[in-house]
């Protein structure tokens, strides 16, 4: 256990991908089995419809924690469609940053931090701040979790996308998450009829 900053590697022997994701790793000169989490990042997966006034997730980092390394920021490219449809900073209210124990936004994640539409830069990167550090402990892991709050009079039609560059969670510790570029056919809708 510990953190893999720390870790002694002795002959390397074998590299497995479990379907999980996690890593595991001979190391014969240690006689021991090495686990290694890769810290994964997620974004929109389909078209998502939302209506007016609901709230979206729209990005997902995983960390495991070491009980030093704190999360202060993630950063995100919010943008319009290709086909544009008009999305304006209007549409939202806000994004809000959480933490959770799991890949899903639920109402028992904690608020790190919230970022008014009127700093959000449609289709430039933009950097939304933790109000609250957060420092997960040795071992557990974490999702970092953005969403959007549409706004309740925001225009039916209109949508966006959302891309996270490699390294965007930003920690004591450096960038952390692998990137993936905004996609049109990974988009949210607002739909008025939408639930």
């Amino acid at each position: 256990g510990g953190p893999s900053t720390h870790a002694r590697i002795a002959s390397p022997s074998f590299l497995a991908r479990h379907p999980s994701g996690n890593i595991y790793l001979a190391d014969s000169g240690n006689h021991r089995i090495r686990k290694i989490v890769p810290v994964d990042a997620g974004g929109l997966t389909g078209t998502t419809r939302a209506g007016p006034g609901a709230e979206v997730q729209v990005l997902r980092v995983g960390l495991t924690g070491d009980g030093a390394t704190s999360v202060s920021a993630i950063r995100y490219t919010l943008s319009d469609l290709d086909s544009t449809t008009g999305l304006a900073t209007s549409d939202i209210v806000e994004l809000k940053l959480y933490e959770s124990a799991d890949s899903t936004f639920g109402t028992s994640d904690i608020v790190l931090g919230t970022q008014s539409a009127g700093l959000l830069d449609l289709g430039s990167e933009t950097t939304l701040t933790a109000s609250a550090i957060s420092t997960p402990g040795a071992g557990l892991e974490r999702q970092y979790i953005v969403t959007v709050l549409l706004d309740s009079s925001a225009t039916e039609g209109h949508g966006f996308k959302l891309g996270f560059n490699t390294g965007g969670l930003a920690t004591s510790k450096g960038g952390r998450g692998f990137g993936f570029a905004a996609s049109d056919s990974n988009r949210v809708l607002i739909d008025v009829v939408a639930n």
